[in-house]
């Protein structure tokens, strides 16, 4: 059992000194997390001009 745990363990600290796996790990998703809020941003924008106006009235035809 001792020699699982140093297996482990040195399996951890070469995980974590490789800085291409920590960015492989990492980068995706703040990529995502970027690119939803600039998206949900931009939809704001875009959405926040289409007020109704107070006392517009629609009909609908049937």
């Amino acid at each position: 059992m001792k020699n699982v745990f140093t297996i482990f363990k040195k399996e951890l600290i070469r995980f974590f000194t490789d800085k291409r796996i920590v960015f492989a790990l990492f980068f995706p998703g703040i990529l995502l997390f970027v690119i939803y809020n600039v998206l949900g941003g931009v939809m704001k924008d875009l959405m926040a001009g289409e007020d109704i106006e107070p006392g517009t009235q629609y009909q609908v035809y049937y």
